[in-house]
């Protein structure tokens, strides 16, 4: 027996009147101990046939089937039509208000009618389209997230109510209202969709009887499963039940050829739904479609291609076989690896012999009842202990004093980490755990198979409104999102971010038996930016690609090389122009969108250029020897200086280096195979220590001394930056002991090698790219001229004529012969304190007379090992008049 409640009115069902009455008299128990008021009068007995209840009429006579009376039904018709009149009288100015009705009451409706939703679209665009954050077409303008602001945003409210508490501010809610509404005209313009969505619901609610809409198929074996593929050429689709599997192929005409790919797919299965409908094999019954185009998915559940008026057209169909028929439809999207492997994507090219239709299981392509954790034999519950705990090896969600620190604070507190929650332990729901929350301590981890977060979801919102204070974390497949993933996004306080950085795909057995692990040119994967297959050892693979690091599973991460960018907001400085005083352009040195992208995302092929490419979570590993905590900001930080240094690493080569080098790779490998068997060419790749071995860690503490601001720009140079090089290899040295390496000796040169991470190819790779990314820029002084020297020595003159005593002379002297001695003999500032008095005056009288002066130096330059002497003749009196 199940309790419903619709606002102050409960239902009560059950699979006989007993259960009924026994459900009744529990529910009442607890309203009397809650004190509240139980209406007793109002109640009335079990009954297959109720009255309407919640806008509902519900019958369980031939399974559980609900309608609405046929005065409801009346008005809908009404509505839809003075919509309908409305359109035909002025589009351009429908009054709000009765739309606004109009919708209240569609949407009351709608609850009992699932294929109705989809085309109200229409109708909520409309009413709200005068809005000044909509597009053309009704829609609300998305502004692009950004997490900084929003932390920033959370932390000024915070403190605006801490002073509020202490009396020291107003009420910041009446600072959040501000400026008021704009108000909302009489008239509204139709959204470019409204009129295709009432011409709909015109066909949808037609007919004098109120139209049934199955909730519940009877019995147990009423399910249908129907998988279709299109190609360029021909279809084919596989229907399959309890009993049999039937299957048909095709081929388009040269008309239907030149439609787009999604309209081929849509059309395949929807022409096939309507022949099953037409033989009446859908009623009373669950049809559930497969499909690899996430086109036709979308544009089921929304009613509506925005791209394509065809595809909406299309998308009608079904709805109207769904209202005719009271069937119950599922469009369910899955990868095309498994449509291959199923054997359907062969229909559409006429191969009868594979998958379903060599005889295999059709479940065992389609995993709706697996979970995560079975999927993945046990991974995914090692990866949650993993980053469960943080750098000190307690859980996130343990209590945290607040320290001295605020910064240190205010991170805590934007991470949600200054809150105190109940427990520290995190429990695994079963099955059986879903029914009894309320006798659960703990937050809750939830690993369902996608066919059950329907009613997972329903048992969560109960959960989360009673315990707001526990975390849910959830993993499932990504499988029937249309039943969870609004719902679950829409409760979440934060948005997904591992899962751009950490990969939980798991190659099928298809994927490993057509795979060397030895040949990196035969791996294939899905890319973690776009989420699309890779195949043929394209992209950038991390060299852990088959191996695992530690106690850590193998990595199976791969991007596209477009998808590996730096992230959005990157700090790091890149030179665009050649003069810092021009922010884009200047010039005669235009930067065009193609070179914007430079040094910002990898390539194709990075990952076999001369040095070992590893992911930014393998990096952090060998870094830490630990996983990432990722409710830790200082690891998150980590990972974007990971992925900067990385890309500075592939941007040391050109991209033509690299696509020429990874193409005639290809090439050669490709045409040696065709001709001769083949053996493995390298070794196996990957890096099975934990341990940074590349200079990772230096080069991350590199690239945060490179956001230092330096004295001309807002940050250093990369000059200034490189010295880090210097102190990073001068202690590697001397802890070492001067035990690192061997001594390499000749007659002029002594060399040591040495294992220093600052030492290896990686880091030299690491420090061109940076160089390449930031630039050269040098600040030279301005040379000093001769009418300068000129000036400053009538200064002197006048400053001589005027000073009161030797001493003061002296001084004089000696600043005005720095001047002139460094000016005329081309010396460096450091170099004109070598000048010997003692010299001068040895060699003075044998010079002056013949005009020139021998300015004599005393010490050790620059490349000198001893003590010397440098004599330089400088002409008495110069061209230009200097003396």
């Amino acid at each position: 027996s199940e309790v419903y409640i619709y606002v102050d009115d409960g239902k009560f069902t059950g699979w006989n009147r007993l259960e009924c009455w026994r459900a009744v008299q529990r529910f009442s128990k607890v309203l009397s101990w809650l004190g509240i008021q139980d209406a007793f009068r109002k109640r009335t007995g079990p009954s297959t046939e109720p009255g309407p209840w919640a806008g509902t009429v519900t019958h369980t006579e031939n399974g559980v089937n609900a309608t609405v009376t046929e005065l409801k039904w009346a008005k809908t018709q009404e509505k839809v039509q003075e919509m309908a009149q409305m359109l035909e009288e002025d589009e351009t100015a429908l009054p709000r208000k009765a739309l606004e009705k109009a919708r209240g009451f569609l949407i009351y409706v709608g609850r009992t009618y699932r294929w109705m939703n989809p085309y109200l679209k229409g109708l909520h665009l409309t009413i709200d389209g005068w809005r000044p954050d909509r597009d053309e077409e009704g829609y609300r303008i998305k502004e692009k997230r950004n997490r900084g602001r929003e932390i920033e945003d959370e932390l000024r409210w915070k403190e605006e109510e801490e002073a509020f508490e202490r009396g020291e501010r107003e009420d910041p809610k009446k600072l959040e209202e501000g400026e008021e509404d704009q108000e909302a005209p009489e008239t509204v313009r139709a959204a470019p969709r409204f009129r295709s969505d009432i011409d709909a619901l015109l066909q949808l609610t037609a007919g004098e009887e109120p139209a049934i809409q199955r909730c519940r198929v009877e019995g147990s074996m009423t399910a249908v499963y129907l998988g279709g593929d299109a190609s360029g050429k021909g279809f084919g689709a596989a229907m399959w039940d309890d009993e049999e599997v039937v299957y048909s192929a095709g081929s388009w005409n040269a008309t239907h050829s030149q439609e787009s790919s999604n309209w081929r797919e849509a059309t395949n299965l929807t022409l096939k739904v309507e022949e099953l409908a037409a033989e009446g094999r859908l009623d009373g019954k669950e049809l559930w479609i497969f499909t690899d185009n996430s086109t036709y998915e979308s544009a089921f559940y929304k009613g509506y291609s925005k791209e394509s008026s065809k595809l909406t057209g299309i998308i009608f169909r079904l709805r109207k076989v769904e209202r005719d028929t009271g069937c119950i439809l599922h469009v369910i999207h899955i990868a095309g690896t498994r449509m291959k492997e199923a054997g359907i994507d062969g229909l559409s090219r006429q191969d009868f012999v594979e998958g379903i239709m060599g005889g295999t299981n059709p479940w065992q392509y389609f995993p709706l009842n697996e979970d995560a954790d079975s999927r993945s034999v046990g991974r995914v519950m090692k990866w949650v202990e993993m980053w469960w705990y943080d750098d000190e090896g307690e859980p996130w969600t343990a209590p945290r004093p607040r320290g001295d620190d605020d910064q240190e604070w205010r991170a805590f507190w934007s991470r949600g980490r200054g809150n105190r929650w109940e427990s520290e332990l995190l429990v695994k729901l079963d099955p059986g755990d879903w029914f009894r929350l309320q006798e659960i301590k703990g937050h809750r981890l939830w690993i369902p198979p996608p066919a059950a977060m329907e009613t997972v979801m329903e048992l969560f919102a109960e959960d989360h409104l009673v315990n707001p204070h526990l975390a849910h974390v959830f993993i499932v497949p990504r499988l029937m999102t249309h039943l969870w993933r609004i719902t679950a996004l829409g409760l979440s306080e934060t948005g997904p971010t591992r899962d751009r950085l950490l990969s939980c795909w798991t190659p099928s057995i298809g994927d490993q038996s057509s795979m060397d692990e030895m040949n990196f040119l035969t791996w294939r994967g899905k890319c973690l930016g776009c989420k699309k297959m890779i195949t043929d050892g394209r992209g950038i693979f991390c060299a852990n690609f088959f191996t695992s690091k530690g106690p850590f599973p193998r990595c199976h991460v791969v991007y596209h090389g477009a998808c590996y960018r730096d992230y959005e907001g990157s700090p790091f400085p890149v030179q665009r122009t050649l003069d810092e005083d021009e922010e884009e352009e200047e010039r005669g040195f235009e930067v065009d969108e193609e070179a914007r992208k430079v040094f910002m995302h990898g390539r194709d092929g990075d990952h076999v250029m001369g040095v070992c490419f590893e992911c930014d979570v393998c990096h952090f590993r060998n870094i830490m020897r630990r996983d990432v905590c990722w409710v830790s900001e200082k690891d998150l930080t980590k990972l974007r200086f990971i992925r900067r240094a990385s890309l500075d690493v592939m941007w040391s080569r050109q991209t033509s280096t690299v696509h020429a080098n990874f193409a005639r790779m290809r090439r050669d490998v490709r045409e040696a195979a065709e001709v001769m068997t083949m053996g493995h060419i390298f070794p196996r790749m990957g890096n099975p220590d934990m341990e940074d071995k590349c200079g990772m860690e230096i080069a991350t503490i590199m690239l945060q001394a490179s956001l230092r601001r330096g004295m001309y720009a807002s940050h250093l140079q990369f000059d200034t930056t490189r010295k880090t090089v210097s102190w990073a290899m001068n202690a590697w040295s001397a802890v070492m002991r001067g035990e690192d390496g061997t001594l390499f000796a000749s007659d002029d040169r002594t060399l040591f090698s040495s294992e220093s991470p600052t030492r290896s190819r990686w880091f030299q790779r690491f420090v061109l790219g940076m160089k390449r990314r930031m630039g050269v820029i040098r600040k030279q002084d301005e040379a000093l001229t001769s009418a300068q020297i000129l000036a400053l020595q009538e200064v002197g003159e006048w400053m001589w004529e005027r000073a009161e005593g030797a001493a003061e002379r002296k001084e004089i002297a000696n600043i005005m012969a720095f001047v002139v001695i460094g000016f005329c003999a081309s010396l460096r500032g450091e170099e004109i304190s070598l000048v010997s008095m003692r010299g001068l005056l040895a060699f003075w009288q044998d010079t002056i007379q013949k005009g020139f002066i021998m300015v004599t130096l005393r010490g050790r330059f620059k490349g000198e090992d001893n003590l010397k002497w440098h004599l330089s003749p400088i002409v008495d009196i110069t061209s230009s008049g200097i003396k």
